[in-house]
């Protein structure tokens, strides 16, 4: 049994500090795992992945990140998303250590990307390999919760479309490397990814011809 499992049992608590270079602060305490890290302070509260009241991609996100948190449209930029799965209401900050975390991600336009993830489930259109393999285990979409964390493309002022296009291939460059540190942070926390981004995940579908 994991030490922090008995601890948590036990109902005691646990700080340690310094972990993994001194990014982390771990607090165990009756019964809740908290984890302050430079990766999981920018992204945003837990959301359900479907707005309750239009049943469409969610659009409303609360970030502690000041400048996130007043990011217009958060959903059109290039991002990192980490989907959960939850029976119960989930509106805390993003924890590496939650076991409902099943699957990360990464994407040049959050909106799409995530609204492809919820096509995949209604429709045969299986836009999106992540959520065909989640969709293929019996979880339900109504299920599911997100976390993102946008990256803002610094285009003021920018007429020149070859600059334009760089400025955008650099923001999905620091995308890209941010889900490659939130796969390793993950791992580091866990020994293991998300259920859904192990190499021994149920196979990706076959595109039909």
């Amino acid at each position: 049994m994991r030490l922090w499992m008995h601890l948590l049992m036990q109902g005691g608590c646990w700080i340690e500090g310094g972990r993994h270079s001194g990014k982390n602060v771990l607090l165990y305490v009756r019964g809740k795992v908290m984890a302050k890290n430079e990766i999981s302070k920018n992204f945003s509260n837990w959301a359900k992945l479907l707005d309750s009241t239009t049943g469409k991609l969610q659009s409303n996100f609360l970030f502690s990140n000041e400048e996130l948190n007043v990011l217009p449209k958060p959903l059109s930029h290039p991002g990192v998303y980490f989907i959960a799965k939850s029976e119960d209401e989930k509106k805390d900050e993003l924890n590496l250590y939650d076991e409902n975390i099943i699957y990360i991600g990464m994407t040049g336009k959050l909106k799409n990307r995530l609204t492809n993830f919820i096509s995949t489930f209604r429709t045969e259109n299986n836009t999106h390999s992540g959520a065909f393999r989640i969709k293929d285990n019996n979880i339900f979409l109504n299920d599911l919760y997100v976390s993102i964390r946008p990256f803002s493309e610094d285009k003021k002022g920018i007429k020149d479309e070859d600059k334009k296009y760089l400025e955008n291939l650099r923001v999905k460059g620091e995308a890209a490397k941010a889900e490659y540190e939130c796969f390793i942070e993950y791992y580091e926390i866990n020994r293991e990814l998300p259920e859904f981004n192990k190499k021994d995940a149920p196979k990706k579908y076959k595109k039909s011809n």
